[in-house]
């Protein structure tokens, strides 16, 4: 299982994003702050075979909208409580 983090400028939303890729949950953190203004943050627990598509649709996203900030990273995820 994977944790993916993916932060993103505020004003754009793209929680709907997860639900049309299926993702069944996340959290979501508000307004943090960068030096160009607002940012979101997202943390999506993810099983290892459905990141790929995942990657794909968020990398669509910011070909589709190339100047949001939108950043995205993996990382194992040893445990979690749905």
């Amino acid at each position: 299982m994977k944790m993916l983090f993916v932060a993103h400028d505020d004003y754009f939303d793209i929680t709907d994003t997860f639900v049309r890729a299926g993702c069944q949950s996340y959290l979501k953190l508000y307004k943090g702050t960068r030096p160009s203004g607002e940012a979101n943050a997202l943390f999506v627990p993810i099983p290892d075979e459905e990141l790929p598509n995942l990657l794909k649709v968020l990398g669509e996203l910011k070909a589709q909208y190339p100047t949001i900030g939108l950043r995205a990273f993996t990382f194992s995820l040893e445990e979690c409580v749905f």
